[in-house]
């Protein structure tokens, strides 16, 4: 399912009291996404085109991804990625 919310921050934590873990997406990431163990309940942040995950959101995920990308491509476009 997909959800668009007004306060990401906050449905962030939300989810969280849930019981979900949240990743992020973002190009800075260390990890590759194929590399993570993910678990069950899980939800992807996505950042917008050309600015990313803003830093409060950012700091709220539990871990940050990257999309490991081929030959002079820095980024995807947001739809690509999700």
């Amino acid at each position: 399912p997909i959800s668009r919310v007004k306060n990401l921050a906050q449905a962030i934590e939300s989810l969280k009291a849930e019981g979900y873990w949240n990743y992020g997406l973002d190009e800075r990431a260390e990890m590759p996404y194929h590399q993570v163990e993910w678990n069950p309940l899980s939800a992807i942040v996505l950042g917008a085109e050309g600015h990313g995950l803003p830093r409060l959101v950012r700091d709220r995920c539990d871990v940050l991804l990257s999309i490991p990308m081929a030959g002079a491509v820095a980024s995807l476009n947001v739809s690509v990625a999700a």
